[in-house]
């Protein structure tokens, strides 16, 4: 009905209805034509009726009157009885008075020629008084008796003949009216059949019209149907003066999660509003005020399929109809999406602009990181240059000028590194190392620095293995940054503290976790949660008062990551900071040493710590060597177990004294044991400090050997054959400060930069080497080529050189056809320090990549490898 009454206002639908509209009216004017035709007609029979038949009635009556009148005028004259007259003059008398009726109705109603009513009504009259003096004197004269007859009939015959035209006429009327009628039937007759046809004809006319507009409007609808549910917004109409819903879109499920009978269901759309201000707003729209002008509101909804949040929007559109009756044309739009990309866009922008002022303050802090640096080098440059004749005076410029160097080859490592990391060109090896000659040598690193700052570096293990495959090298540098970050922001006072744990070993796998702990300024929440973010510090303040650039720990968190390990960290502002990182790593059981099968077997050795899980570390590695061991946690408890030993001849082979213990220490310790035993027992302390200053004081006191914590087999096996005299032979040891020479070899430098060819020159030549040199590539070819073979006995390569680059020259090079080409060792040395630079050294042909600026010492470890 509803759809009914939306068709006829259409235009489309209006114009289909005009032709039976046109056809109805045609219909009531053919009604109107007809009553009047028949009306006509009626008309033309009453006047047939009541004028040419009534008439030639009346002209019959007034003819046969006369001849009445005419017979009786006869039995008058022929008639003697007196008695007889009179009853005739009666008749003629009555006769008379019923024709002068009809000479009147005649007269009233004759529609022909009036002259032929007035000149009957004058031959009547005549014929009359005539009759009537006959009548008067008709027992006088017969002689004027026959001359009122004769004239009498002649006015008779006149009468007779005037009747005849009146006669005529009056039929002649009658037939053109029956022709009339005839004529006026015979249209009706038409007129008719037309209407039937046209009737007929709009009857098919609108049915298939009315069909065709049906077929239309479900294709419509099919179309509609099809619309809404290929869009993503959901459509109804509503009638809000019968609070229901007349249409809902077949997608509605789709976008709402919902069906359409359950949209229906008020008490299922609130559960689904997420809050009471989201069911508000479509209460509101549906159940409160009328709406005059279109709204847009928004709601939220818990989608039941997908189980997500949407932000749902509410288009309203108030329509009134011809009959005056309000809907809504309700639109319901998901901008879910829509929001959650404008809040990306956001939080793109928020980041954009942090980042961009976290690196504008970077290069800030940057610039000031290594200007001080610089600043020094060329301060202590001009210094040195001021006092040529003062030798302690250079000596002291030139170690702060290398101090400087290396600190600001630091900050450029930790910029390379962060942009390799970023890049994906960071490469993580896996090679065997020494983890306790790794933590030894940060233990010994940091507690020199902490000692420096007035603060205490400590360092503890459970760890029974020393010899893992990883990366040595990135596991050195995450340590690093975070143990300078510990150190740089404790106060004096305050501790430093690493710790090294297994998790777990499975596999030839194992995982360890390395614990950094400080009690320095700690972190607020907020810079918690960029803590890994690049180029950021805690605040201003804190940048200008400690330094740094900002990269340290993302380079960390990235370390970790590409090492498959994690990285944990807990601050408290004010009160320290904790990290915890877990690396895996694989065992390298095959260069472990067996310390089962050793001289050292079946010592009885005691373990004196205060600190209970110490104790448990070092009496398991010495049960590892097949020792005997007990151990307990304070002095006087080991001079008790020491004294009573010696009492039953049981002495203890070997002690190991923790340095600093509560209530009595490791050097009082000792002493008290060298009284009551003597010389027979070894001595060793453990310190996790550094022992130097006082070694002096523990040697008098009695102490045979210091080890540093925290303790790793081969640490304590070396320690301990050592002390006892059945040390197996060792290689010897590279000294640290160890001379090299070369003379007798023969290089080639190719270098672009004369002040690089210059130092390079200088620290080769220093060492012995025959150095000569070449400004490009191709000048190094030609030197190669046009010596003979066996001339040169290395070739330290530049890169990037003009003419002709290392690269280059050196796949020239290997190229020539001479014995030397394929064999000559080739460096490459280059500020290209990245994976790639070193991989693209590789492929040109190259044996070695030093990255500039170079360590002399380990340039002259690499060649004597080649050259050896």
């Amino acid at each position: 009905m509803n759809r009914m009454k939306k068709n006829m206002r259409d235009p489309d639908f209006q114009s289909m209805f005009l032709w039976p509209l046109v056809v109805c009216l045609l219909t009531v004017l053919f009604a109107g034509v007809s009553i009047c035709s028949v009306q006509q007609l009626n008309n033309s029979v009453s006047m047939i009726y009541a004028h040419p038949f009534m008439v030639s009635q009346n002209v019959n009556s007034a003819t046969n009157t006369v001849a009445q009148m005419q017979l009786n005028i006869r039995r008058l004259n022929n008639q003697h009885d007196e008695e007889e007259h009179q009853e005739i003059i009666a008749a003629i008398q009555e006769l008379e008075q019923q024709l002068d009726g009809n000479l009147d109705y005649i007269k009233n109603f004759y529609t022909g020629d009036p002259q032929h009513v007035v000149k009957l009504r004058a031959t009547a009259d005549k014929m009359l008084a005539l009759q009537h003096n006959l009548l008067t004197h008709i027992h006088e004269d017969a002689g004027l008796h026959d001359t009122i007859n004769l004239e009498l009939n002649q006015y008779y015959s006149q009468f007779t003949e005037d009747t005849k035209v009146i006669m005529e006429r009056a039929i002649s009327r009658v037939n053109l009216v029956d022709q009339n009628a005839t004529r006026t039937s015979e249209m009706n007759a038409v007129l008719a059949c037309t209407m039937i046809v046209l009737i007929v004809w709009t009857t098919v006319y609108s049915r298939r019209a009315i069909q065709r507009k049906n077929r239309d409007l479900q294709n419509r609808d099919q179309l509609f149907s099809q619309l809404t549910n290929n869009i993503d917004d959901a459509v109804f109409v509503y009638a809000p003066h019968k609070k229901q819903m007349e249409f809902i879109s077949e997608n509605v499920e789709r976008v709402l999660g919902m069906s359409k009978e359950k949209t229906m269901d008020s008490v299922y759309l609130r559960q689904l509003c997420v809050n009471d201000e989201s069911w508000k707003v479509v209460h509101d729209t549906f159940m409160g005020d009328v709406l005059t002008e279109p709204v847009e509101r928004e709601y939220q909804v818990h989608n039941p399929k997908t189980k997500q949040i949407q932000w749902m929007v509410l288009q309203v559109y108030p329509v009134v109809d011809a009959h005056k009756e309000l809907r809504y044309i309700i639109k319901v739009v998901d901008r879910t999406q829509e929001l959650k990309n404008r809040q990306d866009l956001q939080d793109a922008l928020v980041s954009a602009q942090k980042a961009s002022n976290a690196k504008r303050d970077f290069l800030s802090r940057m610039s000031h990181e290594i200007r001080t640096p610089m600043n020094a080098i060329i301060g202590m440059t001009a210094i040195a240059t001021a006092n040529l004749d003062n030798r302690p005076k250079i000596e002291d410029c030139l170690e702060k000028i290398s101090y400087s160097s290396q600190h600001l080859l630091s900050i450029i490592n930790d910029v390379l590194d962060m942009s390799s990391i970023e890049s994906g060109k960071l490469a993580i090896a896996n090679e065997a190392f020494d983890l306790s000659r790794l933590l030894t040598q940060t233990a010994a690193i940091y507690s020199g620095q902490c000692a420096s700052r007035g603060s205490c570096f400590e360092m503890t293990s459970d760890l029974t293995v020393e010899r893992l495959i990883g990366d040595q090298l990135r596991v050195n540098q995450v340590l690093y940054n975070l143990l300078s970050n510990a150190v740089k922001f404790t106060p004096a006072g305050g501790i430093v503290h690493l710790n090294v744990t297994e998790l777990e070993r499975k596999d030839q796998r194992i995982r360890l976790r390395f614990s950094i702990s400080d009690t320095g300024i700690g972190m607020k929440p907020e810079f918690l949660e960029r803590i890994f973010e690049p180029f950021e510090q805690a605040d201003a303040t804190t940048a200008q008062k400690y330094g740094g650039t900002g990269l340290g720990m993302p380079i960390t968190k990235n370390l970790v990551t590409m090492m498959g390990g994690t990285i944990q960290v807990k601050s408290t502002f004010g009160e320290g900071t904790t990290f915890h990182i877990e690396l895996p790593f694989r065992l390298d059981s095959a260069a472990e040493p067996d310390l089962q099968e050793n001289t050292l077997r079946h010592l009885k050795t005691l373990v004196v710590d205060d600190d209970r899980g110490s104790c448990e570390h070092a009496a398991l590695l010495l049960e590892r060597m097949g020792m005997e061991v007990q151990w307990v946690t304070s002095g006087r408890e080991a001079v008790n177990c020491v004294l009573s030993a010696h009492q039953a001849n049981q002495d203890y082979d070997v002690c190991f004294l923790d340095w600093k213990m509560p209530d009595m220490d490791g050097l009082e310790t000792t002493r008290r044991i060298r009284e009551q035993v003597g010389e027979d027992t070894l001595i060793i302390i453990l310190s996790a400090y550094d022992w130097s200053h006082i070694e002096t004081e523990a040697k008098e006191a009695g102490a045979n050997a210091f080890v540093s914590k925290p303790l790793f087999p081969t640490t304590l096996y070396r320690t301990l054959s050592e002390t006892t005299g059945r040390a197996p032979e060792e290689p010897q040891v590279k000294e640290e400060n160890k001379q090299y020479d070369f003379h007798g070899k023969h290089i080639l430098l190719v270098e672009d930069n004369e002040l690089n060819m210059e130092i390079a020159k200088e620290l080769l030549g220093s060492t012995g080497f025959t150095v000569s040199c070449a400004c490009h590539g191709q000048e190094a070819l030609d030197m190669f080529s046009q010596n003979p073979p066996n001339t040169y006995d290395l070739i330290l390569m530049d890169v990037q050189m003009p003419i002709m680059d290392g690269y280059q020259a050196t796949r020239a090079i290997r190229a020539l056809d001479r014995s030397d080409a394929k064999e000559i060792p080739i460096f490459a040395m280059t500020a290209n320090a990245f994976h790639e630079d070193v991989v693209a050294a590789k492929e040109a042909g190259m044996n070695e990549h030093v990255a500039k600026p170079f360590d002399p010492v380990q340039l002259y470890e690499v060649l004597e490898k080649y050259l050896a």
